[in-house]
């Protein structure tokens, strides 16, 4: 009797490990792509690589975090057959294609499984237009921008300049992609291992929606349009069509760390990224279904940034994984309708579970040119004063993070590896 028992509870703990979610879709279509977390372990060896030199400091990480990944899939192959297993080593999961109920429930007894899911879809931050912002629409004005624009100098970026322009940085993008031969940033892109689309593989950088090819403008840009006019950049395809899969999201963060070929193969941690905008996120959910991604950054010497969404006015709206507690979120001051050194009432926010202030409190400006037909609203670090009226105005209290997704991009001002000035003028 007690045999049967243990057995049975056995049973039940196995199967809560699917979620409702993966057993709605094996109601509806009888198999489906699995999205297996396993637990979390300790990774030794990654406590002091501070004052390890970047290159191989990644190649550490990387070399770590690859071992467990290869456990992961032998574990799953054992006992999936020939169905295809994607494991990601940047995050303790694994994909499993064409998995029936019979198959989820063998997955989900694997002691060290966590949970089993369905792939999850994220949206793109959209880009605001005049007609979004409660002004009238007009035709998008595809001249090319004269002179530096509003946005840079009120951030303080030209005063930055003084001392670099980026020169020497390479910024990942996670984003709708890139039109890499756009004539304000096509001098900017890194071609050696500078692309990866983990949806299609496609050889060359392309941008169906525009969206990843505006952020790239705002971050470095010529004719006053970027933020760090010399640095560099390199792809990948994260949002295809306006939204993306949580799967496509964690590959792009191995290339960013760990740039490979178009077709995914020779990974080269010595050419990945020293800070990555994301202008794309979920809901204010919790789930930490990103912070591995975050963890394994930080380990390497980079720097995440993350858009907080455009789902105000209320409080508490920072969208994931802008509301983890070590990543820069983004927020947005301005609107067309209102004055720019005030909240934007369109821009999600906290309260945040931030310690330092200044990663807290983003500025927002309004609409500037960048590469996208439509007019958009970006944002960056801003002179102390600036941010001090963001917490001023906040209606969430001092503790608030404030973002727009289209704003992200201009955190960049700076090196990323250089700690944030008192003044906001500096910083990644």
């Amino acid at each position: 009797m007690k045999i049967v028992l243990i057995l049975s509870v056995l049973a039940a703990a196995a199967q809560a490990k699917i979620t409702s979610s993966a057993l709605r879709k094996l109601e509806q279509e009888q198999t489906f792509t699995a999205f297996v977390t396993f637990k979390p372990t300790a990774t030794t060896g990654l406590e002091s690589l501070e004052s390890t030199p970047i290159g191989e400091r990644r190649e550490v990480v990387y070399s770590a975090l690859s071992a467990a990944a290869v456990e992961h899939k032998e574990t799953l192959s054992s006992i999936v057959g020939d169905r295809k297993v994607k494991a990601f080593w940047i995050t303790k999961a694994a994909t499993v294609e064409n998995v029936d109920r019979a198959l989820a429930d063998k997955i989900a007894k694997i002691d060290n499984v966590l949970k089993v899911d369905v792939i999850k879809t994220i949206k793109e931050s959209p880009v605001l237009t005049k007609k979004d912002d409660g002004a009238e629409n007009s035709p998008a004005d595809n001249s090319r921008p004269t002179g530096i624009q509003w946005g840079v100098t009120t951030i303080g970026a030209t005063d930055v300049w003084k001392t670099t322009k980026g020169e020497g940085v390479i910024i990942g993008s996670i984003d709708s992609g890139v039109r890499h031969t756009h004539e304000s940033i096509k001098s900017k892109w890194r071609a050696a291992k500078g692309w990866y689309d983990p949806y299609y593989q496609t050889a060359e950088p392309n941008d169906l929606s525009g969206h990843g090819t505006h952020t790239i403008g705002t971050m470095v840009g010529d004719f006053g349009i970027g933020v760090a006019p010399g640095a560099q950049f390199i792809s990948c395809l994260g949002l295809y069509k306006g939204s993306g899969t949580n799967a496509a999201l964690i590959e792009c963060a191995e290339f960013m760390m760990c740039p490979t070929d178009t077709d995914g193969s020779h990974p080269d941690c010595k050419k990945g990224a020293n800070v990555v905008n994301n202008s794309w996120g979920s809901d204010s959910s919790t789930d930490p279904w990103y912070q591995d991604v975050v963890d394994a950054w930080h380990k390497a010497g980079i720097t995440p940034i993350f858009a907080n969404g455009n789902e105000g006015p209320a409080c508490a709206t920072a969208g994931n994984p802008a509301s983890y507690p070590n990543v820069i979120s983004v927020g947005a001051i301005g609107s067309r309708t209102d004055d720019p050194t005030q909240l934007a009432y369109f821009s999600s926010k906290g309260p945040a579970k931030y310690v330092d202030r200044l990663n807290q409190a983003r500025v927002h400006n309004l609409g500037t040119a960048s590469e996208h037909p439509v007019l958009v609203f970006t944002e960056s670090w801003g002179s102390e004063e600036m941010v001090n009226k963001v917490f001023r105005c906040c209606p969430c209290g001092g503790s608030s993070s404030t973002c727009d997704g289209a704003a992200t991009p201009n955190a960049k001002q700076g090196k990323p590896t250089t700690p944030v000035a008192k003044s906001g003028k500096k910083g990644h």
